[in-house]
């Protein structure tokens, strides 16, 4: 009876210890954003748009992301575009842009990114509509590590 009641209560003991036990898991998601503009050549890409990339060694899950202009004269222009994933593997990304898009004018372009098993990713940056034309000078130009040392390009840094 003594050796069952021990017993009973070590198997109690493990129960209430094994949460704080657990193995943790492998890796997390990391998200980060950019964001494009049109380059300012004919018969080039004339629309803006957003990538997002899973840098994290974990899948992200459930994301949900935002594409939004705003801006020009009388801040006429108010475009939003939004999209949802079910998984995106560590290492890839994903594209997506806004070709409807007319007015005159600066704008501020912002994207963001949110899955349920990462931190949120968002990303600001100023351009130039011409009617149909969004340009983002030097976006194309300057490596994603190298835009917060040019401050025209980033509203609010990462």
């Amino acid at each position: 009876m003594y050796m069952r009641k021990q017993f009973g209560l070590l198997l109690l003991c493990l129960l209430v210890m094994l949460p704080a036990l657990s193995v943790p898991a492998a890796g997390e998601a990391k998200l980060a954003v950019d964001i494009f503009g049109g380059l300012p050549v004919p018969l080039f890409n004339h629309r803006v748009g957003g990538a997002i990339v899973n840098t994290g060694d974990a899948a992200a899950y459930n994301l949900s992301l935002t594409l939004t202009i705003i801006g020009g004269i009388d801040r006429r222009i108010n475009t939003t575009v939004e999209h949802t994933l079910e998984e995106l593997a560590p290492g890839t990304g994903y594209g997506f842009g806004i070709t409807e898009t007319r007015g005159l004018g600066t704008v501020i372009i912002t994207l963001s990114a949110s899955a349920s098993n990462a931190e949120n990713a968002t990303r600001t940056v100023k351009g130039i509509q011409l009617w149909r034309f969004t340009w983002v000078p030097l976006s194309w130009v300057i490596p994603l590590p190298f835009k917060d040392l040019v401050p025209w390009l980033n509203l609010t840094p990462e």
